[in-house]
């Protein structure tokens, strides 16, 4: 079966994304170049290419805009969405079924003010990597002024001219989509977990990633690597048919996977050391989940 793929080139609509949790805001993404790269078949690999670090635009004014790369997603018809945030870096997705979109993204230099009576802030927004695009729901929490929660999700700005704030994404944006990055593009240091911390007057752009936890999730393990190296996880259905979550440790990272029935990997795992086993009841919600679970496997 023949896929489409297209190639969007985009950049952040700062300054159009207004009141976008109430339908009165035009699109996060504005189009700068987009073409068709031809049919792809079924189980073929999507030619990587290199995207360019700088784009130019021109907005329907005839003013030029200059941008850098922030990052790259696939999705569509692949084996599983995904997202690069090193432009050399293309991500391996294979052909599945129906058209591919491949979004090349560029936050815009120089900035774009405020809304209101604010000197800085942040503009913050929640990216789908399962749908390629922006997500509208409320996604953040902001602490210590709370009262900046509702103006963070509707208008997608932090205001931080009067104090250190900091944005606490959801873990669950709607029903299976979960956090699992974000990612700061200009100033302030890349954020812990689901905390976006904000220095005082610090001027940004940062997005939070949402996932559907069915594809793969990757975990940064730190202190846990030597606890868990080698160890393989299964859930228990993996031992009724040989299909189910699997954890594996692969190049430092644990990877959360789900595999079919029968799949190589699982007859392998039903054949693992049951000493190096451990049952996987329902899904890994957060490090702190794995960090339970290391303490249970260190007092076996």
């Amino acid at each position: 079966m023949s896929s489409q793929v297209t190639v969007v080139y985009g950049a952040y609509a700062l300054g159009t994304r207004r009141r976008r949790r109430h339908g009165q805001g035009g699109s996060a993404i504005t189009p700068i170049i987009t073409y068709n790269t031809g049919m792809l078949q079924t189980n073929d690999v999507i030619p990587p290419f290199l995207s360019p670090g700088e784009q130019e635009w021109s907005d329907i004014a005839g003013n030029l805009h200059h941008g850098s790369f922030a990052f790259l997603s696939i999705s569509g018809g692949v084996n599983e969405a995904c997202v690069s945030f090193d432009r050399f870096d293309f991500p391996h997705a294979t052909v599945t079924d129906g058209p591919i979109r491949i979004l090349v993204f560029y936050i815009e230099t120089g900035g774009v003010p405020i809304p209101g009576d604010h000197s800085s802030g942040v503009w913050i927004d929640a990216f789908d990597i399962d749908a390629g695009d922006f997500n509208d729901n409320d996604f953040v929490h902001i602490s210590p002024d709370s009262g900046l929660s509702p103006f963070a999700n509707e208008e997608g700005v932090v205001p931080t001219d009067n104090a250190d704030e900091t944005a606490i994404a959801f873990n669950e944006l709607m029903p299976q989509k979960y956090f699992t990055t974000w990612r700061a593009f200009c100033q302030i240091a890349q954020p812990a977990a689901n905390n976006l911390f904000m220095p005082k007057y610090s001027n940004d752009i940062a997005f939070a990633f949402y996932k559907n936890r069915r594809n793969n999730r990757t975990f940064d393990i730190g202190e846990l690597e030597e606890v868990l190296r080698g160890f393989i996880m299964y859930s228990d259905s993996v031992l009724v048919d040989g299909g189910g979550w699997v954890i594996t440790y692969e190049n430092g990272k644990l990877v959360v996977k789900r595999v079919p029935g029968w799949n190589p990997m699982a007859k392998e795992i039903r054949l693992a050391d049951k000493k190096f086993v451990t049952a996987l009841k329902g899904v890994i919600d957060s490090m702190t989940n794995m960090q339970k679970l290391s303490k249970q496997i260190k007092n076996k």
